[in-house]
């Protein structure tokens, strides 16, 4: 018995000084790039404990305004995070051939499956290639009546606000975004503007919310220890939701274009629901019909690209739309500007002149603001990656 305590007493004592080393390891590189105190064990979970999303980013938007660009954070039991934002930096890490993606991408994996997002190697490189001819701008010229339409519906949404107080456009902006996506992306329409409690909306806002709680958590590096947290059992709940949804509208699409295979182009009876599908290849369309090696595509394997594309695309899009025009709001100069140039180019009176990709190119001053709003909030505003060998960084 006192063999076994010793020995243990031992390995303990062991594992300390490794844990010391590595501290001080980490404590010279935080006294090069510079960053907050941390405690001995707990590194800076005190930072971010009980916070809100918005405060969480408050935080580290504070540290870089008091510690410069480049940011050492020493989390929990030795976990380093370099929060670069330093151009050398960013461009020598994101060019570097010896990194992988970081493991907070692996809390989306539940939910997004191994889609383009979260997949690597062969198969990042074989969906890339099926899905790349879906964004060709052709195609995307084809779609331009359906966001003349749902800015339309959006429109007819603010209306009620107009002349009253403050309100928050980003609810009505997601909605948008996710009819604009699920009708031009997947061929399918659900109408989640006329639902402002749209069930899939909800599930994504929870998503990201336990998203960023895990990614502040105090077990992060622990993913085996997933069932220890709250919420856990609530995300497998909001995960089902999503997939249901996803699934119905790949059920939706492929009886569509079977449909439409049985009767022919010609005899197809078109309805008012399929006007946005109507010969138009979707990007769920090039899911659905492509093979490799002989096979389609499985629901699941299929679903993960869904998935990821759905949230990708409408949850980024959203935040662009928004920030735009919450800049807009904040700098008046700029709307009055903005606002002449519409005049000019569709007249005071034609106000439901329908938008064609031609007309758009010409809004010169436009095309500046959206660039200068996503050059000052970008949509996605942290990319994580991991270093698989020491790299030398500007200090």
């Amino acid at each position: 018995m006192i063999c076994l305590v010793t020995l243990l007493a031992g390995y303990l004592a062991y594992l300390l000084v490794k844990y010391h080393q590595q501290r001080q390891r980490l404590l010279a590189i935080r006294a090069k790039l510079g960053g907050p105190e941390s405690d001995y064990f707990l590194g800076t979970f005190h930072m971010f404990k009980n916070k809100s999303i918005p405060d969480i980013f408050d935080i580290v938007i504070g540290l870089h305004k008091r510690y410069g660009q480049d940011v050492a954070i020493i989390g929990a039991f030795n976990d380093l995070v370099l929060d670069l934002s330093s151009s050398k930096n960013v461009e020598k890490i994101l060019l570097a051939k010896s990194t992988k993606k970081s493991f907070v991408y692996d809390y989306l994996e539940p939910w997004l499956g191994t889609g383009l997002l979260i997949s690597f190697g062969e198969k990042w490189f074989q969906r890339r290639k099926i899905i790349t001819p879906a964004f060709h701008f052709k195609i995307l010229d084809q779609f331009i009546d359906v966001f003349n339409e749902e800015a339309d519906v959006l429109v007819a949404k603010l209306e009620k606000h107009v002349g009253k107080g403050e309100f928050d456009i980003y609810d009505y902006v997601t909605l948008y975004a996710l009819d604009s996506i699920c009708a031009t992306s997947m061929g399918v329409r659900i109408h989640a503007q006329d639902d402002p409690n749209n069930e899939y909306a909800q599930a994504v806002k929870q998503m990201s919310v336990f998203f960023m709680r895990r990614v502040f958590s105090l077990l992060r590096q622990f993913p085996s220890l997933f069932f220890l947290y709250p919420f856990a059992r609530e995300q497998g709940r909001v995960i089902k939701k999503l997939h249901h949804f996803t699934n119905s509208v790949i059920e939706s699409r492929r009886s569509q274009l079977e449909q439409e295979q049985r009767l022919g182009k010609q005899e197809f009876d078109v309805n008012e629901e399929d006007l946005y599908s109507k010969r138009r290849n979707t990007f769920l369309d090039q899911l659905l019909k492509v093979s490799i090696d002989g096979k389609p595509l499985s629901t699941a394997d299929i679903r993960e690209e869904v998935d990821t594309f759905m949230f990708e695309g409408h949850d980024t899009t959203t935040s662009g739309i928004s920030f735009t025009i919450l800049h807009l709001a904040k700098h008046q100069d700029v709307q009055q500007r903005l606002y002449e140039e519409i005049e000019r180019m569709l007249g005071k009176e034609k106000t439901n002149v329908p938008l064609t990709n031609a007309l758009l190119q010409d809004f010169k001053y436009l095309d500046m603001v959206i660039k200068e709003s996503l050059r000052l909030v970008p949509p996605v505003p942290i990319i994580g990656r991991k270093l698989l060998e020491n790299m030398e960084i500007s200090e």
